[in-house]
């Protein structure tokens, strides 16, 4: 029996990780990187084990593309029974349920089942008085349909924005019976939409973002917590369990808010724990990525298939990893453009930009400002751009855009909500 979970704390920053999650008993690595800042380029990594410029999904495609073999579809054909809980919209939009045999959008992602009543769009297409819509709507979950516990359960928690995504899982996890040969991949969302307001903006200062970082950090403890009792629940269907955040956040560091923009550390330096069979509660200083977990799923598994991935349990040849910017997601250009942005701005923020992180760690990257350095150790300057440009070179890239999703109306509202625009 090789049974693996693997679950995204969508948004969590590795610093407030640090603070909480000290109960994981399994390997912590110190020095884990995201190939990309934000969640579609750095899953659709985790799922291919290539970088976003070669699997061509990042911020201005997408789409999972149809072309490219997945994890998920890889361990199907070797008979794993492939289920995902995710409460991540945008995946669930983007062809990520791709190779899965279940597929169930938890939280706010239930917005995408054809069952769950469409709320938003109800009441504001409709022409009657606020409290009539609102008991026409009630009725159409009762008479039309539509699940109607479910759909008013979402209703409720849409209006008072209490999505608990945590809890369904937790109440999934403990009324599946799990087989012999199991993959499951889990997206949490609590850390990202807990600290965001009706007053959205993707730049600002510190101190005008406090109270949503206070809410945050708060949301972090909570998600320990709760991932705790998770862990419980699952520990012994599963002997492997990999623990991670897609990309961190942004409080008005460097005068950016949210993961709209950049490379920064704040960004791309996430955490990544493995329980494993044989792993003791153990540190590991190796550089890796997210994109590392990819070859790590089908060693355990023991599934061959082409990966730029590394097995993260086994010794790790050193080498420099990538990390990626491939501009603002077209309706963000959108909103800063109503807001009153000059084009000359945005082209500026919409230019893509590397980064790469040495075997020693350091972290060199681009920014709008020009080439910045991080924890540079003894590697020096030039010697970190030669080798980001060697590194670049090798890439296979996939210049061909996928074919452009539309989101309907009421799905796009949600979007928002979460700070996607």
């Amino acid at each position: 029996m090789t049974n693996i979970a693997v679950i995204t704390l969508d948004t969590l920053r590795k610093d407030v990780f640090d603070r909480f999650f000290d109960w994981i008993p399994g390997v912590n690595f110190e020095n884990a990187w995201a190939p990309s800042h934000y969640t579609i380029p750095v899953h659709g990594a985790m799922f291919t084990g290539k970088y976003p410029s070669e699997s061509g999904v990042h911020a201005k495609s997408e789409k999972l593309r149809e072309d490219i073999l997945v994890l998920p579809e890889l361990l199907q054909r070797e008979g794993y029974t492939t289920r995902a809980w995710c409460e991540n919209l945008l995946m669930c939009q983007q062809g990520f349920d791709k190779g899965f045999s279940q597929f169930i959008p938890i939280g706010r992602a239930q917005i995408t089942e054809e069952r769950i009543f469409p709320w938003r769009k109800y009441i504001s297409e409709s022409n009657k008085p606020t409290w009539l819509a609102y008991s026409l709507a009630m009725l159409n979950c009762v008479f039309e349909d539509y699940e109607t516990v479910r759909s008013f359960k979402f209703g409720w928690e849409a209006k008072t924005n209490s999505f608990n995504g945590t809890e369904e899982v937790i109440n999934q996890a403990k009324k599946t019976n799990f087989g012999d040969r199991e993959f499951l991949y889990i997206n949490l969302m609590e850390a990202h939409s807990s600290h965001l307001d009706n007053e959205f903006e993707p730049f600002g200062d510190i101190e005008e973002h406090r109270n949503c970082w206070d809410n945050y950090v708060k949301t972090g403890e909570y998600l320990s917590e709760r991932c705790e009792e998770l862990y419980n629940t699952i520990k012994d269907d599963f002997e492997y369990i990999i623990l991670c955040s897609d990309h961190g956040e942004l409080f008005g560091e460097y005068g950016l808010c949210h993961h709209w923009h950049g490379l920064y550390s704040e960004l791309t330096h996430v955490p990544l724990a493995i329980i494993a069979p044989n792993e003791d509660s153990t540190q590991r200083s190796d550089v890796v990525s997210l994109l590392d977990i990819h070859q790590t799923v089908l060693s355990v598994s023991e599934v061959e298939h082409p990966s730029r991935g590394r097995n993260l349990l086994s010794k790790i040849d050193s080498e420099p990893i990538l990390t990626e910017y491939h501009g603002i997601r077209p309706s963000q250009i959108e909103y800063l453009q109503e807001c009153g942005m000059s084009e000359e701005t945005i082209q500026k923020y919409d230019t893509r930009q590397n980064g790469i992180i040495t075997s020693e760690g350091s972290f060199g990257f681009e920014t709008v400002n020009g080439w910045n350095i991080e924890n540079n150790g003894n590697d020096k300057n030039e010697y970190l751009q030669r080798e980001l440009r060697e590194l670049v070179s090798t890439l296979e890239k996939n210049e061909e855009k996928s074919e452009e999703q539309r989101i309907p109306e009421n799905i796009q509202s949600h979007l928002s909500d979460l700070g996607y625009i």
